[in-house]
Parts: C-alpha cells; structure tokens; sequence
C-alpha cells in the first residue's frame, strides 16, 4: 500500500512539473550555435551572452573571478530584460530535454542541478516572444557531444572576423589567439589588457578606452560578466562588439582533442585546478606585445 502511494505521488509530481514546463515555463527560442553564428555574421549586431555565471551575479552573488557588485548585478537584470534593435542576448540553450541531449553526459548533469536550482529566476526576466542567440557561441567543443559539428562552427566562427581590425579587450593573461591561428584572417589585431579578476571594477576605465576607437572596429570582449555589460553599452553606442568569453581556450582544447578542461601553458584558465597561476612565457619582443594599446589593471 506504501509503495502505491509514493508511486502515485511521483507519477502526480512528474505530470505537474511536464505541465509547468509546458505552459508556465515553456522552453525559451534559442537558436542553435551554428545559427547563432550566421545572425552574428549576416547582422553585425552587438552581441551580449549569458551563462550559469552571469545569472550568479545578476542575482547579486559573485563568481570564482568576479566578486558580488551590486551595480553590476542591476546592470545584468536590466540587459537580460531588454530588447533593443542594436543588441543580440545570448542564453544557454538547456531548458529542454531535446536540447539538453545534444550535449556530453557530464554537462547534461550540470544544467539539470543548475536549473533545478534556478530555472525560475531565469523566467523572471526572459522574453517568450524573443528569439536569442545561444550562449555556447564561444563554448563550441568541451560541452557537446558531436565534436565533428563543433569543428565545423569553429570555421564559421572565424568568419565573423575574416579580414577586419578587431579589438581584443581581455584579461591580462587570457592572451587570445596567442599560440594558435584563431586570428590568423583578420587584418589588424589590437588589445587592451584588463583585470584578470573583479574587471568590473575598472568598468568605466575600459570603457571610455575602447570608446576613443573607431567605430569600425570589432570590439571581442573576453572579460566575465563585465563583458556582457561592456558589449550591451558599446552596442548602444554604434559599435559591434561580442562577449566572446572562453572562445580561445575551447579553441585550444578542440586543436588538442581534450575530453574535458584542462590546463593551458601561457594563459589563465579558470575551471581548472590552479588555472588562475600563469607562468610568463612569452619573449618580450613577441608580436602579442606590440598589440597591446593600453593596460587597465
């Protein structure tokens, strides 16, 4: 008798939550990475991504390398929830099954205790008439299961920046493209180097630096959540900038075959054991150097 009534419990608990997922919180339009990519290339538009972390600190908690800002926290309630012409918003396509599929078992497990979590305070500020741009624009490879088609949206993601000046503007030791030929198409390569950590901190120093640049450019903001807010204000302003987040590493990872993150000499990686230790490697007279306009720190 005990067990027919836990089974009838769960059997009624699992018909609520399909109708709640149903009709209360269906499933966010995100597009797929590929084309998201194809937006990206076609529109020109700035582009401002959201993940686990970015709703971690919208909901005034801090990240691993971003501590809790309150400032910051308003800022990212009120991109999440806008809906300008000029702006694309990227979110993490994860709040189906079907979709949830597409990815390896150990990022399927993330996401399902994610939005056990905090599937609510996403659908608080969510458009449901709104199409968005997938988040995972810059995390192609580790967390999905066909690699094949992740190295196919590498090369689409190259063209976003075949043969223009861009404008990295990244932590001081995520040194972008730095040891591979992600940037091998563009024409000029420039940089601002940022705080590794708390970068929101230098907000309005970074952006008026990038703000004496012309317009022309393609600003690739690597830097958190204070990339997302970075590439909203300076889409507002003309200019096409992408929160391009952990684009070069998952680049490296794809050229290496790694199953999983793991430790890349040279460059700050934060998911891995002692990632955020950075051992200089670089001779003084490197092409990366002369890059670099200007240092915010």
């Amino acid at each position: 008798m005990k067990k027919a009534v836990i089974a009838i419990i769960d059997f009624s608990f699992k018909l609520v939550n399909q109708f709640i997922l149903k009709f209360i919180w269906p499933a966010p339009k995100v597009l797929s990475v590929e084309k998201s990519l194809l937006a990206i290339i076609r529109d020109k538009k700035a582009v401002c991504r959201f993940g686990d972390g970015e709703l971690m600190c919208l909901l005034g908690g801090g990240i691993r390398y971003q501590e809790a800002n309150p400032l910051l926290a308003s800022r990212l309630k009120q991109i999440l929830s806008s809906n300008e012409r000029r702006i694309e918003i990227g979110l993490p396509d994860v709040f189906s099954t079907k979709k949830l599929s597409l990815r390896t078992v150990e990022n399927q497990s993330f996401w399902q205790d994610h939005l056990s979590n905090y599937r609510f305070q996403w659908y608080r500020s969510i458009r449901r008439n709104r199409t968005y741009l997938n988040t995972a624009i810059s995390r192609f490879y580790i967390p999905f299961r066909d690699k094949d088609k992740s190295k196919q949206n590498s090369l689409l993601l190259k063209r976003i920046w075949q043969d223009k000046s861009i404008l990295i503007v990244e932590g001081e030791k995520s040194r972008l493209g730095v040891g591979n030929d992600l940037f091998d198409n563009t024409e000029k390569i420039t940089r601002i180097l940022c705080p590794s950590e708390n970068a929101f901190s230098k907000y309005e120093q970074i952006l008026d630096t990038i703000k004496k640049f012309d317009r022309n450019v393609l600003v690739l903001i690597a830097l958190g959540p204070t990339a997302t807010v970075l590439a909203y204000d300076l889409g507002l302003a003309g200019y096409s900038a992408i929160d391009i987040g952990h684009i070069d590493l998952e680049y490296e990872w794809m050229k290496r075959g790694a199953p999983s993150q793991i430790k890349i000499e040279g460059k700050y990686v934060n998911e891995v054991s002692n990632g955020s230790v950075v051992v200089e490697n670089l001779d003084k007279d490197n092409l990366y150097w002369n890059q670099i306009c200007a240092t915010i720190i």
